[in-house]
């Protein structure tokens, strides 16, 4: 019995700015974002590449020319496997039992809940290290806060919508404040395997910190 060949994903990019090229990527499938990204950031003529939800951003090398029409296809470039994280919790932050509330539950419940879960880091973004974590069920998820708080502690175990994520440094925020990963301060690191310590495409569980 043979195997169905991968799909392939046509790539449309446009220019954006003087040396980066800018593609929607939402009909790529998520399963297929971490293998995306290497693809891009080993093509010949990209110095740099990220991908979101719904875009991909290239960076041209300079004196290269970068071809606007690709085609994607899963594998076609090595990727580093994906990495299981477990983080420990301490729930209950300063929004958790408003959050109960609106979600119709203990306080108890709700920590069960977000930490039965395992999630995907779909992309980075905001701040460096700061990953957005899918997997949640729509009945766990949490619409933006009203207000904007000028300062949300490191490390703050928060929810905003569909995502789930953990504020690596002192910074404003709109998102729900639920708890604190214990242990969790190296986001980002140096030396030869520089770079985000939760990369795309890896999974992310959160455990119970003991007491």
């Amino acid at each position: 019995m043979f195997a169905a060949p991968l799909p392939s994903f046509p790539l449309r990019f446009e220019r954006y700015g003087d040396d980066a090229h800018l593609a929607h990527v939402g009909h790529v499938d998520p399963a297929y974002r971490a293998d995306l990204l290497a693809y891009l950031r080993t093509h010949p003529s990209v110095a740099d590449a990220m991908v979101t939800e719904e875009h991909a951003l290239v960076v041209r090398r300079e004196g290269h020319t970068f071809d606007e029409h690709q085609a994607y296809t899963p594998g076609s470039a090595p990727s580093a496997e994906p990495r299981h994280h477990a983080v420990a919790l301490r729930f209950g932050g300063p929004d958790s039992a408003e959050a109960a509330r609106v979600l119709d539950l203990t306080e108890e419940s709700l920590a069960r809940a977000y930490m039965d879960l395992t999630y995907t880091v779909s992309f980075l973004g905001f701040l460096p290290g700061f990953a957005y974590l899918r997997g949640l069920p729509k009945a766990l998820e949490l619409p933006r806060r009203a207000q904007i708080r000028p300062r949300v502690p490191a490390n703050s175990f928060a929810v905003g919508g569909p995502y789930v994520g953990i504020y690596p440094e002192v910074s404003p925020g709109g998102w729900w404040l639920l708890g604190e990963a214990v242990a969790f301060t190296a986001f980002v690191r140096e030396g030869a395997d520089a770079g985000p310590v939760l990369r795309v495409g890896d999974t992310v569980r959160f455990v119970e910190a003991a007491r």
